[in-house]
Protein backbone atom coordinates (compact mmCIF):
# COMPACT_ATOMS: atom_id res chain seq x y z
CA UNK A 1 0.00 0.00 0.00
CA UNK A 2 1.24 3.51 -0.78
CA UNK A 3 1.80 6.01 1.98
CA UNK A 4 1.24 9.75 2.19
CA UNK A 5 -1.51 12.31 1.94
CA UNK A 6 -4.58 11.28 -0.04
CA UNK A 7 -7.37 13.77 0.53
CA UNK A 8 -7.57 17.32 1.87
CA UNK A 9 -11.02 18.55 2.82
CA UNK A 10 -12.53 21.71 4.23
CA UNK A 11 -16.08 22.01 5.52
CA UNK A 12 -17.63 25.31 6.46
CA UNK A 13 -20.71 26.63 8.17
CA UNK A 14 -21.44 29.93 9.94
CA UNK A 15 -17.91 31.24 9.17
CA UNK A 16 -16.23 28.26 10.89
CA UNK A 17 -13.85 26.05 8.90
CA UNK A 18 -13.06 22.39 9.61
CA UNK A 19 -9.91 21.22 7.79
CA UNK A 20 -8.99 17.53 7.59
CA UNK A 21 -6.27 15.61 5.77
CA UNK A 22 -6.64 11.87 5.14
CA UNK A 23 -3.37 10.00 4.76
CA UNK A 24 -1.91 6.52 4.76
CA UNK A 25 0.69 6.00 7.49
CA UNK A 26 2.21 2.58 8.15
CA UNK A 27 -0.59 0.89 6.13
CA UNK A 28 -3.34 2.60 8.15
CA UNK A 29 -5.67 5.39 7.07
CA UNK A 30 -5.36 8.30 9.49
CA UNK A 31 -6.90 11.74 9.62
CA UNK A 32 -5.04 14.86 10.70
CA UNK A 33 -6.79 18.15 11.35
CA UNK A 34 -6.34 21.72 12.47
CA UNK A 35 -6.10 21.92 16.27
CA UNK A 36 -5.95 25.04 18.45
CA UNK A 37 -5.15 24.17 22.07
CA UNK A 38 -5.91 27.73 23.22
CA UNK A 39 -9.63 27.37 22.49
CA UNK A 40 -12.26 26.10 24.89
CA UNK A 41 -13.07 22.40 25.04
CA UNK A 42 -16.61 22.96 23.73
CA UNK A 43 -18.42 21.33 20.83
CA UNK A 44 -19.82 23.06 17.78
CA UNK A 45 -22.23 21.74 15.17
CA UNK A 46 -20.87 21.85 11.59
CA UNK A 47 -23.06 20.45 8.82
CA UNK A 48 -24.93 18.17 11.22
CA UNK A 49 -21.89 16.78 13.06
CA UNK A 50 -20.45 17.82 16.43
CA UNK A 51 -16.79 18.89 16.44
CA UNK A 52 -14.55 20.24 19.20
CA UNK A 53 -14.25 24.02 18.91
CA UNK A 54 -10.47 23.49 19.07
CA UNK A 55 -10.71 21.77 15.69
CA UNK A 56 -12.40 24.77 14.03
CA UNK A 57 -11.07 28.09 12.82
CA UNK A 58 -12.55 31.31 11.53
CA UNK A 59 -9.18 32.34 10.06
CA UNK A 60 -9.48 31.86 6.29
CA UNK A 61 -5.73 32.60 5.94
CA UNK A 62 -5.05 29.26 7.67
CA UNK A 63 -7.30 27.50 5.14
CA UNK A 64 -5.40 29.16 2.28
CA UNK A 65 -2.01 28.23 3.79
CA UNK A 66 -3.02 24.59 4.17
CA UNK A 67 -4.29 24.32 0.60
CA UNK A 68 -1.24 26.12 -0.85
CA UNK A 69 1.12 23.77 0.98
CA UNK A 70 -0.86 20.73 -0.14
CA UNK A 71 -0.89 21.97 -3.75
CA UNK A 72 2.86 22.73 -3.75
CA UNK A 73 4.14 19.68 -1.86
CA UNK A 74 1.38 17.06 -1.89
CA UNK A 75 1.30 17.10 1.90
CA UNK A 76 0.68 19.43 4.86
CA UNK A 77 3.15 20.00 7.69
CA UNK A 78 2.43 18.88 11.23
CA UNK A 79 2.63 22.55 12.30
CA UNK A 80 -0.55 23.29 10.34
CA UNK A 81 -2.43 19.99 10.78
CA UNK A 82 -1.67 17.63 13.66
Amino acid sequence: MDSGAEMLQVRTENNFYLITLGEIFEDEYQIRSYWDRSKLDAEMMILGDCWPERQLTKDFDIVISVFKEFFNTGNVSMELLS
